[in-house]
């Protein structure tokens, strides 16, 4: 299978469930928050001591 193919079934998988894919957009980006104030929290209390 070519890249091609793969970007264009991609693209049309997004069109035909954007439900699923706005869920999954929001589970990535709080994921992603989660993990940056948790790392920010760590690096808050070490330097705090």
């Amino acid at each position: 299978m070519k890249v091609s193919d793969l970007i264009k079934r991609a693209g049309r998988s997004i069109k035909q469930s954007k439900a699923r894919t706005l869920l999954t957009s929001l589970a990535i980006a709080v994921g992603a928050f989660t993990i940056t104030l948790s790392l920010a929290a760590g690096e808050g209390g070490r330097n705090y001591a």
